[in-house]
């Protein structure tokens, strides 16, 4: 069975559980909160993703925003 991040529609817990859609569509599912079982998809951002600002000025390095020693190709 996939694993769902759910949202109740009545206190706003965000979860996860492992459910068919068929069973949270329908009403089977309860929030571990509050027990109600009015739910939506709550989507969340994918795990792993990193989210970096971009550098100041082409070619400075991430780190410092100074000019980069790397040639631009810091790991930071």
């Amino acid at each position: 069975m996939p694993l769902y991040d759910l949202k109740c529609k009545q206190c706003e817990h965000i979860f996860e559980t492992i459910c068919t859609a068929k069973e949270w569509e329908e009403g089977r599912v309860p929030c571990p909160s509050c027990a109600h079982k009015g739910l939506e998809r709550a989507y969340a951002r994918p795990a792993g993703v990193v989210m970096k600002q971009p550098a100041a000025s082409a070619g400075a390095c991430p780190s410092s925003g100074m000019a980069c020693p790397h040639a631009g190709r810091c790991a930071m």
